[in-house]
Parts: structure tokens; sequence; C-alpha cells
């Protein structure tokens, strides 16, 4: 399953990119993930791994996170395994920054492979994302009202 979500944001890339590449500092603006552990000492960066304690739909579980691409002020992917999923099952949040004389556009692509969930439970993820309380479109927003306020 691939969730996509865009917003223009009214701020440099620096005032973004922070916010979206410190598992630490996306619990401000993401509110599916309620802890952070580092693994890896130091600034993010390319294989940078958290332990994260991560909620999709209606569960919350422990998952191991890694950062498996790290172009800075360009592109991010965070990779998140184990936890409730099955074996092989994972999620990939996949951040990418464009800029232009409008401002900086961010592009968030979530693939979500071998969830165990079931056809009901994906179609209710995807709702939620589009109209509900957990949409990823208003967790971005939240991450607009945090850089916009610091620009």
């Amino acid at each position: 399953m691939i969730i996509k979500n865009k917003i223009r944001l009214f701020a440099p890339p620096e005032n973004i990119w922070g916010l979206i590449t410190d598992p630490m500092l996306m619990k401000t603006w993401n509110p599916r993930i309620t802890a952070v552990v580092p693994i890896t000492p130091g600034t993010p960066q390319a294989n940078s791994q958290y332990r994260i304690r991560y909620k999709l739909a209606a569960k919350e579980s422990n998952f191991l996170a890694e950062i498996m691409e790290y172009e800075e002020l360009a592109r991010l992917v965070l990779h998140f395994s184990g936890g409730n999923f099955p074996r092989r099952g994972f999620i990939q949040e996949i951040y990418e920054m464009l800029t232009d004389s409008k401002g900086t556009l961010l592009k968030q692509t979530v693939l979500i492979e071998k969830s165990g969930m079931g056809i009901a439970g994906r179609l209710s993820l995807r709702m939620r994302n589009v109209i509900g309380k957990s949409s990823g479109k208003r967790y971005l927003g939240r991450l607009k009202e945090l850089t916009e306020g610091s620009f």
C-alpha cells in the first residue's frame, strides 16, 4: 500500500530538514511516533538507527528505524521494521524536498509492505489518511506551522 501527501512550505529547506531527519524532532509534529531511543550516536545520517514506538492504525508497537537514504536538503528514506509486522513486513517513509520561487514543496510517500493488515484495515488506513483525525496531511500541517513559525 502506498500513501502520498504533499505540502507547500513557505520556509527554506534548512528550517525543514532537521524536523524530518531527526526522529527525536519528528515527534513534535508526527503523533504516530510516541517514543524514540537512538541506537546510533551523533547526528542523523545514512545508516543511523533508532528504536521507535510507532502507532499505525489502532495498534502501537516498537519498531527498528533506520535512515536508508540521506541526501541533505533533498531526500530522506526512513525504514521501519519489526514491531507487530509479519517477518518481512516494513514501512518506508520517503521525504523529498523541491525548492522553487514559491517556497519548498515537501512530498511524503509512505510505503507499507506486508503489514499483516487485511483489506478492510488497509482501506480504513487509507481513508483515515485522507479525511480522519490521523490524516498524514494534518501532520504535515503541523510541520508547516512549526517551520513557518521559525522563518
